[in-house]
């Protein structure tokens, strides 16, 4: 859980009831410590907890092992025993600072790297986040050379295929990215896919002017980067395989790449691509 959700201090009457479970759940697993992982150690949330540890008789310390940072793995997986293995890019401890906590700054961001036989594939899950956090997190990324952890097999997009996770500015017929959020869009590798989870994604003249996203100028814009470093394809939640009766996406990772599955007519798995797999 992202350390900003354990911070929240809204009225519980300007929350969802939803929400309010979760935060609570959140503070009661930190306190009692265990069955939970927070992510960012901002020091807003240790002046809430060191003195609830010391009412307990515990040292300041004892939760430590239950904090990850970002630019580090999380623990308990490993490619050698999981074939999975997870690095934090985000949040920041800087997103829960000063008392200003915003929510899809602090979402978390990973990459999911995932071994199959001798091969590896990366997953990248964005989360909320805006093009002022993508741009953080590429600028921190590649200061400390961990470049390798924006290549992207599979990308879920940030925020419901919004242009305001590419830009400020949505553009009138496709979004221009900023400089280094194209950087992570062309860190994609061949044969990728992009996924967003969305309602369907409308080339209509209405589109254009639509101001809540799903935006049509974002995924013109996804659509040509992902062209560009020979991607596959571009896929809607809401889309597949039908606007009327969507389904679960699901993808197989084998030695031999990264593949959506869905299913035949005759309810056979199938697998598709747009190339033949690679060999190995």
């Amino acid at each position: 859980m992202p350390a900003a959700m354990v911070l929240e201090s809204a009225a519980n009457d300007k929350q969802s009831e939803e929400f309010v479970i979760l935060r609570q759940e959140a503070r009661h697993r930190l306190l009692e410590g265990k069955d939970i992982l927070v992510f960012s150690k901002p020091q807003a949330l240790m002046d809430w907890l060191v003195p609830k540890l010391k009412e307990r008789g515990e040292a300041a310390s004892a939760r430590d092992h239950l904090f990850v940072d970002a630019g580090t793995l999380v623990p308990g997986f490993s490619l050698a025993a999981d074939g999975a293995e997870f690095f934090c890019h985000s949040p920041f401890i800087e997103h829960c600072e000063d008392g200003d906590i915003i929510r899809n700054s602090a979402a978390l961001v990973f990459n999911v790297r995932l071994q199959a036989g001798a091969e590896t594939f990366d997953y990248l899950e964005i989360g909320d986040a805006h093009w002022e956090d993508l741009e953080e997190i590429v600028r921190i990324t590649k200061y400390h050379k961990n470049d390798d952890r924006l290549a992207w097999d599979l990308i879920n997009i940030p925020h419901h295929c919004s242009y305001l996770s590419l830009s400020d500015e949505k553009g009138e017929k496709e979004t221009e990215p900023k400089p280094r959020v194209k950087e992570v869009l062309r860190a994609g590798k061949r044969d990728a896919y992009i996924v967003s989870c969305s309602k369907p994604v409308v080339d209509a003249k209405e589109s254009y002017d639509q101001i809540q996203p799903p935006h049509i100028q974002a995924r013109k814009a996804y659509e040509r980067y992902l062209k560009e470093v020979g991607g596959r394809k571009f896929l809607v939640t809401m889309e597949e395989p039908n606007a009327t009766k969507p389904e679960p996406l699901v993808f197989d990772v084998t030695a031999n790449g990264v593949s959506w599955t869905k299913a035949a007519p005759v309810g056979a798995p199938a697998i598709i691509t747009s190339r033949p797999s690679r060999a190995g």
